[in-house]
């Protein structure tokens, strides 16, 4: 009896305890996610800013260093 006293006792401690972790782990890997996907959202931006510029102010080696880095960072 003294046992399942102390087993009903800790099982939700632990339950909260592998609870907190999840949700430790999953809120950690959206953060991640989102920051991916905004830094991929800046980049398009970027590249597609340097185009505007390469059309209107002509293709200077400024210009199409700016595409080509943005186009860079949006493949990683």
């Amino acid at each position: 009896m003294h046992t399942a006293t102390a087993v009903d006792a800790i099982l939700p401690l632990v339950g909260v305890l592998i609870g907190a972790g999840l949700q430790y782990f999953f809120g950690r890997t959206l953060e991640l996610q989102k920051q991916l996907a905004l830094q991929k959202v800046q980049a398009y931006a970027d590249f597609f800013r340097a185009l505007s510029a390469s059309a209107t102010q002509g293709q200077t080696m400024e210009t199409l260093a700016l595409a080509a880095d943005a186009k860079t960072r949006a493949c990683i």
